[in-house]
């Protein structure tokens, strides 16, 4: 081409002018002769500085938005707990990596799509549906708690929260939710459940464990009363009947007179008194009997015959008489 037939680019941007950092784009076109020879240039200017600008703005704003963006879905597939966004119609807009493996589907196999979709029973869906329209009416959040399917564990308990996402003039534009497993939770409630009623029944047995010593222990009260009046009426029998009363230590074989016995046998009430001493004041005729008793094991029947056997003894020794064999 004529180097005097070069033409500008369309859209070339050129900083002119005198206003200085502003930016201008111009186009230029050329008039040619008949002999096809440029003659003049017919060009436009703009200036395009604030759209530059708006442009450079905008881009800063997707960059910070990006970042924004990863920042959130870092936090939000980091977390354990399940997290969406609900449209108004129901569908899923978005889902964390922790929703998408409960599920067992990929975000594209997931977002835009409703409950039933999901795999959600028609139960569930319509609960949730239900849920949705009721917090759209209100406006305010709404907590339950479900049973869902996991995709690799089995069903588990679940914990929900949905909340309403307001615009600007406090419309719900949509529903954000919030899912945590509460599963082990429950378990170790119904287990301490489980506990609690097992120390209530251990408790009523004990209280009517309790009730039954108590009883017993009454029983025992009034069986030591009547042993009591037993033992006073006993004392007093003996001392009625003017008896003397001894004992024998089972272990050291020692002899016990009372003063009464001591009296019987002759002796003064500080005086002492041993076995032998009072096996000698028994007739010739008893005192083997007596003594073969004396060595008799301790039973308890032994124990309870030889007072009885003594007093008569003694009371026959210095009465003169034979003591009756009953």
């Amino acid at each position: 081409m004529h180097p005097r037939k070069k033409n500008i680019p369309a859209g070339a941007p050129l900083r002119q002018g005198r206003r200085k950092n502003r930016l201008n784009l111009s186009k230029a076109i050329p008039i040619l002769d008949g002999e096809g020879n440029i003659t003049e240039w017919l060009g436009t200017a703009k200036d395009i500085t604030q759209r530059e600008e708006a442009e450079e703005a905008l881009s800063k704003i997707r960059v910070r938005s990006d970042q924004q963006k990863r920042l959130y879905e870092t936090i939000a597939s980091s977390t354990p707990d399940l997290l969406y966004v609900f449209d108004l119609g129901y569908r899923f807009t978005y889902a964390n990596k922790a929703l998408l493996n409960m599920w067992g589907r990929t975000w594209e196999e997931s977002i835009g799509k409703g409950l039933l979709e999901i795999g959600y029973e028609p139960w569930h869906a319509e609960m949730h549906e239900r849920k949705i329209d009721e917090i759209i009416r209100t406006r305010l959040p709404i907590r339950g708690e479900v049973s869902f399917p996991h995709a690799t564990q089995g069903t588990r308990v679940y914990d929900y929260i949905f909340t309403p996402v307001l615009n600007e003039n406090g419309e719900v534009e949509a529903i954000a939710g919030a899912t945590r497993d509460v599963t082990e939770r429950k378990k170790w409630e119904e287990n301490l459940k489980e506990l609690n009623r097992k120390l209530a029944g251990t408790n009523r047995e004990l209280a009517a464990t309790l009730e039954e010593v108590a009883k017993v222990n009454d029983e025992l009260i009034r069986a030591n009363e009547k042993i009591e009046e037993g033992q006073i009426a006993f004392r007093l029998a003996v001392e009625a009947a003017n008896f003397g009363t001894w004992f024998i230590h089972s272990i050291t074989r020692e002899f016990i007179p009372d003063a009464r016995s001591r009296e019987l046998f002759g002796y003064r009430e500080d005086e002492p008194l041993s076995l032998e001493q009072a096996l000698a004041q028994i007739t010739d005729e008893y005192r083997p009997y007596v003594t073969a008793n004396l060595k008799m094991p301790f039973t308890t029947t032994a124990i309870m015959m030889l007072p009885i056997l003594w007093s008569g003894i003694m009371i026959s020794a210095f009465a003169g008489c034979v003591p009756s064999e009953t």
